[in-house]
């Protein structure tokens, strides 16, 4: 597989993922 297109995914996908993490928990916080 090619690790560019590899990182290049991660990079984009991580953000995305932290934030809906960091949503869901915040939400389950908050109720």
């Amino acid at each position: 597989m090619n690790k560019y297109l590899q990182w290049l995914i991660w990079v984009l996908f991580a953000p995305v993922l932290s934030l809906i993490i960091w949503g869901f928990r915040t939400h389950t916080w908050s109720n």
